[in-house]
């Protein structure tokens, strides 16, 4: 389509009077990008609400740390990115979705059994304790099964090194108390695949990666056998035979900190 210029003569045009000018004249202000982006996303009720949610977020991340009266240092990293939980709220319950081979259930059983006792016992002793970890325990489907986990609990044992004082601190408490902070170390052998999982407090068949005299398979047995379930403790001992709960490291006569 060809387009043209075509220049109108004045004849086409008449002037206008000043009556019929007057209401075709209107003051005009000049209104910058910034502005008129304002304008245009605040002049909706949601954009405002949103504005200001957004707004709060920022200024509590801000000023809250200023309140808080706890150190920063304090702060435990294994627990920092968990579900919410409140006692006897359902759904509000810490609990997180998993599908557990055998040697992820193992794993799961084991940490009720190493935080009620020193002495290796059957996981039908310490189940619905405080420490059990599972909130509920699905069918087998296929080699796996799916299981309802406390993801706090589920974090289970962890390997610190601390301070002397701390560590004689702790100690103290543990013994006024009468509550638990310090587990037996796990011994590093033919029985452990990983020396970093404080959890694999257990002997552990490094072949199959399974639980020594956890009586089979779990996932393919009834749930009589599951509540059977007793691993070997597989502690590291001294040179009298008891149980080792720290390592000095620091040296010296005084050790300056402890593996715990």
């Amino acid at each position: 389509m060809e387009i043209r210029d075509y220049d109108l003569p004045d004849s086409f045009f008449e002037r206008a009077s000043g009556e019929e000018r007057e209401p075709l004249s209107h003051p005009t202000k000049t209104r910058g990008y910034f502005r008129d982006a304002l304008s245009s996303t605040f002049g909706k009720g949601a954009a405002r609400v949103g504005a200001g949610i957004i707004l709060s977020i920022l200024l509590f991340s801000l000023f809250a740390p200023i309140f808080v009266s706890r150190p920063s240092s304090l702060m435990d990293p294994y627990y920092s990115k968990l579900p919410p939980r409140v006692g006897g709220v359902p759904f509000i319950d810490g609990g997180v979705e998993r599908r557990l081979g055998v040697r992820g259930l193992e794993r799961i059983l084991a940490i009720a059994i190493g935080a009620s006792t020193d002495i290796a016992a059957d996981f039908g002793a310490v189940s619905g304790s405080e420490y059990d970890a599972i909130i509920d325990i699905g069918d087998v489907e296929g080699r796996t099964r799916r299981v309802r986990v406390d993801a706090y609990l589920e974090v289970g044992f962890v390997y610190k090194v601390i301070e002397g004082d701390e560590y004689e601190r702790m100690r103290r408490w543990e013994s006024e108390t009468g509550k638990r902070i310090f587990y037996p170390l796990v011994d590093d052998n033919e029985y452990t695949p990983d020396i970093n999982d404080a959890n694999l407090w257990y002997k552990v068949d490094r072949a199959s990666g399974e639980a020594i005299g956890s009586g089979g398979n779990l996932l393919l047995s009834g749930e009589e056998d599951i509540l059977g379930f007793s691993p070997i403790e597989n502690y590291m001992r001294d040179d009298t035979g008891s149980r080792v709960y720290a390592i000095p490291t620091g040296g010296g006569e005084t050790p300056g900190s402890y593996k715990v």
